[in-house]
């Protein structure tokens, strides 16, 4: 899950590379000092990240609350705004009717009232008072900051978007925790709904080198990912379904995905569940040869060999980069 931002400076501006900074001599700049000229409103590097979760525990709740307040967004405005702005005034000279074209776009409607007044509200709602959700609502404040992502994600500056996801990260490590065994790992994916359990075995497939495609939500059943391999002198395809289930998958669902990967023309069928299989359905997987069967400790295996095993921390980084993904 590595850091992707890039930040435009004055030419005549000093700009010091926090990635080459200690933890404790970026801490110090970001608490201790009014510098602004260094990243400060996400962490310079995962190495920086990584340290700073480890001592968490050792951290005061002050500095904690502080840390996430500077990777939130506040109410503000982003030098970036200047080119949404120049976007904006040009697509509304194409339209009949401007004010239907603004309508659905309140970013912009602020933008434009903003600068014709910098008293009116700046154009980006900030979401600073998600602090008054912890420590008590943990999972309600990451599910603000998640749907902020979603709505804002194309429009926001990348370290923004970094500083976002860092700020998740810090919360889930100080206020939730993270499973600490497999069968911990087990129930954290059983609190996902069916599509982001999806988005996860998607971005999962794409990290192991495939070619990967979500399927459409709407359709029922079969294949929920699709993963091609060019592999040299053999093109693999397989279809991939996943049950987010907290009880044993029948021999019925083996048998559904077998007839899909016959008649559609599939190398091979890969069945992911949270839970396990029964046995008719692993004897026919074995007999059949064209299915395989990924149960829940083995699905956690994977996860953590492909992503680490800190996975849990950066799991809505994960779906978000799988669900635009689908929209490019």
């Amino acid at each position: 899950m590595g850091k992707v931002f890039s930040m435009e400076l004055d030419s005549d501006t000093e700009f010091i590379d926090a990635k080459k900074l200690s933890l404790n001599e970026w801490l110090y700049l970001v608490f201790e000092t009014r510098e602004s000229n260094f990243m400060n409103c996400c962490f310079p590097s995962n190495s920086h990240e990584e340290k700073y979760i480890a001592s968490i525990n050792t951290r005061s709740n002050r500095e904690i609350y502080n840390l996430i307040e500077k990777f939130l967004v506040p109410s503000t405005s982003f030098g970036i705004d200047e080119q949404r702005l120049a976007f904006a005034i040009s697509e509304l000279k194409k339209q009949e009717d401007p004010m239907e074209w603004l309508a659905n776009k309140p970013y912009y409607i602020r933008l434009i009232f903003w600068v014709q007044d910098k008293d009116h509200s700046p154009p980006w709602e900030g979401i600073t008072w998600i602090l008054e959700l912890l420590p008590d609502h943990p999972k309600k404040a990451i599910n603000v900051i998640e749907n902020y992502l979603i709505g804002h994600f194309n429009m926001l500056p990348d370290w923004r978007i970094s500083g976002l996801f860092d700020a998740i990260t810090l919360i889930r490590a100080k206020f939730i925790g993270t499973p600490e065994n497999n069968r911990d790992k087990i129930r954290f994916l059983l609190e996902l709904d069916y599509r982001q359990f999806e988005h996860l075995i998607e971005r999962l497939y794409n990290r192991m080198g495939y070619e990967t495609e979500l399927t459409s939500a709407t359709r029922d059943g079969g294949r929920d990912v699709i993963a091609i391999q060019n592999a040299l002198g053999q093109k693999e395809i397989i279809a991939i379904e996943c049950k987010l289930y907290n009880r044993i998958v029948g021999v019925e669902i083996v048998r559904a995905l077998r007839g899909i990967v016959e008649y559609e023309g599939f190398n091979k069928g890969l069945l992911f569940t949270t839970h396990r299989f029964s046995e008719p359905a692993e004897q026919l997987a074995i007999r059949d040869n064209i299915i395989e069967l990924v149960p829940g400790e083995q699905l956690i295996v994977l996860l953590n060999e492909n992503f680490g095993i800190d996975w849990p921390l950066h799991l809505e980084r994960i779906i978000l980069a799988s669900e635009r993904s689908k929209k490019q």
